[in-house]
């Protein structure tokens, strides 16, 4: 269509300028997060049409943290200079994926995803012994 390619998104702040690589657009979080979310869908006491909607939150869930994570990035870089955003950037990974499991975990109380089912859940047995 006569458009020049074009690179990865370029974002430039006052004080910092960087671009968001197609490896830092979030496919590193979402593929651990859906996989995890689907273990535990598989795992959990709940109507199939809860689970689904389980496993379907864990995409927005990367996705926005996944954003909030960049701009964050942004601003540090604007701040504090591009070998802090760098080291931000670098540590973020596992962290983010954490955070997202978390907020995925409350997700799914509030949707009801609370109990795992029996054969998943620890026996009495089991909890007396690790007491």
């Amino acid at each position: 269509m006569g458009l020049p390619p074009t690179g990865p998104p370029s974002h430039r702040l006052p004080h910092f300028q960087f671009e968001v690589a197609p490896a830092c657009a979030g496919l590193t979080v979402l593929f651990p997060v859906v996989a995890c979310a689907i273990f535990t869908a598989i795992t959990l006491q709940a109507r199939l049409s809860r689970k689904f909607l389980y496993v379907a939150l864990a995409a927005p869930i990367s996705v926005v943290t996944n954003t909030l994570r960049i701009v964050l990035i942004g601003l540090i870089g604007n701040g504090g200079g591009a070998k802090l955003a760098m080291k931000l950037h670098d540590a973020s990974g596992i962290v983010l994926v954490l955070i997202c499991l978390g907020i995925l975990s409350l997700a799914g109380r509030l949707i009801g995803c609370r109990k795992l089912l029996p054969q998943y859940a620890p026996s009495k047995d089991q909890k007396e012994q690790t007491v």
